[in-house]
């Protein structure tokens, strides 16, 4: 049977075809339909059931070069892979230990003066939380950047309270005397910019002290003390300070008396950036808000030596 010469002996096919066998005494047995049914010695009919794939009877084990060098390349890939992953995790680790932190454990704070930064900080440390570290570290930007902050202005507070998840805001800028007119200038526009009555009523100690007292963890003195401590030891005038003296837009002849013995040096110049100076008066003044409150401010001992300056 010519057939024959075109099967190559490892397909079997179904019982059906046991029946109509063409056995030749050598080669493969051939069914119905042109089928290889067994192969000589290699296959027994009897444990042969159902239709298969000759794909299927490869034997186990078995592979061909090609085949091991791409497992030999995967299992390389798979282990540079890993190897880098433990590096980086490594390099991260010593990282964080070992290099120049950038964010404190359990907070951070942002001011425009370091040492107002790291003021801040230190309340945290010591179980405050944000809103303690905020008023401390703004009791410090007034002392260090008197020319744009302090006591005797005010702003804005917005707090998030987490637990609630809810929050408020505190406007506290600076208000118009009570005794004002429109007319109190006389048409005079310089009295709006220097003198008595261009100045407004200080907001910024109350709106700190009603946040805290909503908020705060650490007793009211605890954040105010720092910055009158700073104030009594000394600091350094900021770049912000010393660009602002050399504008113009303020005077040595505006710098009399108390001004002129903190920003003036001996020469009658204002001072330069890097200088240290030292403001007793102010730290005098926030250890009196530090023992009684902004009351002592407002109604207090401190409102006629204000009104007297």
């Amino acid at each position: 049977m010519e057939l024959s010469k075109d099967f190559d002996g490892n397909a079997f096919t179904v019982d059906d075809d046991k029946d109509d066998l063409i056995s030749p005494d050598e080669g493969p047995v051939i069914g119905k339909g042109g089928h290889v049914i067994e192969a000589r010695g290699s296959v027994d009919l009897q444990k042969s059931k159902g239709e298969s794939s000759p794909l299927s009877h490869n034997k186990k084990g078995s592979a061909s070069g090609k085949d091991l060098q791409t497992s030999h390349g995967l299992k390389v890939i798979v282990g540079v892979a890993i190897g880098f992953s433990v590096l980086v995790t490594i390099a991260l680790i010593l990282t964080i230990y070992l290099g120049h932190g950038q964010v404190g454990a359990s907070g951070a704070v942002a001011a425009d003066v370091p040492e107002c930064s790291v003021m801040g900080l230190n309340i945290l440390e010591q179980g405050g939380n944000a809103v303690d570290a905020a008023v401390s570290t703004m009791f410090c930007v007034g002392v260090v950047n008197a020319q744009s902050s302090g006591i005797g202005g005010g702003g804005f507070m917005m707090v998030h309270d987490h637990k609630t998840n809810a929050a408020k805001v505190y406007d506290f800028r600076e208000v118009a005397p009570k005794a004002a007119t429109k007319t109190m200038f006389g048409g005079d526009s310089s009295k709006a910019l220097k003198g008595g009555l261009s100045v407004a009523v200080p907001g910024e100690l109350k709106g700190m002290e009603m946040a805290h007292k909503k908020y705060g963890k650490l007793p009211w003195s605890s954040v105010v003390k720092p910055a009158a401590n700073l104030a009594r030891n000394g600091y350094k005038v900021t770049m912000a300070m010393a660009k602002d003296f050399k504008t113009g837009k303020v005077k040595v002849s505006d710098f009399q008396g108390l001004l002129g013995n903190i920003y003036l040096t001996s020469d009658g110049q204002f001072v330069t950036e890097g200088t240290e100076i030292k403001n007793i008066k102010l730290a005098d003044t926030l250890d009196i808000i530090a023992a009684k409150g902004s009351d002592a401010f407002y109604e207090g001992e401190l409102v006629q030596s204000i009104v007297n300056t």
